[in-house]
């Protein structure tokens, strides 16, 4: 008995040790280039890529990442906060790519427009490559946008999921469907005194449960077309009308919308309910 308890043992220290010989660590060939990126607060950063951006993953919420409504390969980068600590940002693209980015916060970074196709050294980009700006080709009747939008300020609210805080509230009032069109419309009302100058707003499926030390890996909903004003005055109310493709939720996340104010810290979030989404009527 001895003698197999000893056996084992042995076997046993042979694979730890075998186990441990073949650790290695990462040679420096396969290492992916970090570029380093400072943001601000009070401005936006653009980076342009030679492809569609596919998805951005976060180090850190305090950073935000948004895609430019309408343009594929186009993406917009700042602050949530003043100070955040540094964090990183891997960018996916279309071409199979991964761009990695050490960022880190600044109040007035000296550049804040980069096109990466720069970095390419093949003779195809050319040294200055025309029109680095890839537009969405998908087709929309404008005019029959319009008409829908019309139809849903006109439209009697028949939702009550609201968010309020800093003496502002967001509503989500209504959702209507046209062919494989959604319509969001939001009333932004200001109970303040002071006018809210809105700087961006955008939609995205996040998790509902985030473990604490994980990524951020939102999905960003890109509109086909939004209607609304550049800024909301004290003691008033606007609609924030927004048409996206026709989804659902799957059961573990949420569609999330937020708005941010430009140089102030009053930024709104609202989520939007999968049965929402499904409760929506036909025009």
């Amino acid at each position: 008995m001895k003698k197999i308890a000893y056996s084992v043992f042995l076997v046993m220290i042979t694979i730890s040790v075998l186990g441990q010989s073949v650790t290695s660590v990462l040679p420096a060939t396969a290492a992916i280039i970090h570029y380093k990126l400072t943001v601000g607060y009070h401005t936006t950063t653009v980076l342009i890529f030679p492809a569609t951006v596919k998805q951005a993953d976060r180090g850190e919420r305090d950073l935000l990442a948004q895609k430019q409504p309408g343009v594929e390969n186009a993406l917009k980068v700042k602050a949530a906060r003043r100070d955040f600590p540094p964090t990183n940002l891997h960018v996916f693209t279309s071409d199979g790519r991964v761009y990695a980015f050490d960022v880190s916060y600044g109040s007035d970074p000296d550049q804040t427009t980069f096109d990466m196709s720069k970095l390419e050294t093949t003779s195809s980009i050319g040294d200055n490559p025309k029109d680095p700006i890839k537009f969405s080709n998908k087709p929309l009747d404008t005019a029959e946008l319009a008409r829908n939008i019309v139809k849903l300020r006109a439209a009697r609210p028949f939702f009550s999921t609201h968010f309020s805080k800093y003496k502002m509230r967001v509503q989500l009032q209504t959702i209507y469907r046209s062919g494989d069109i959604l319509f969001l419309d939001l009333e932004i009302t200001n109970r303040s005194t002071l006018p809210y100058p809105i700087d961006f707003a955008k939609l995205f499926i996040r998790d509902k449960i985030r473990a604490k030390r994980s990524s951020v890996q939102d999905r960003e909903i890109m509109p086909l077309c939004t209607a609304t004003v550049a800024i909301i005055p004290g003691k008033s109310a606007s609609q924030w009308v927004v048409a996206i493709p026709q989804l659902t939720i799957p059961k573990h996340r949420k569609l999330v919308w937020v708005m941010s104010e430009r140089n102030g810290g009053r930024n709104l979030t609202i989520r939007v309910k999968n049965k929402q989404l499904c409760r929506a009527r036909d025009f």
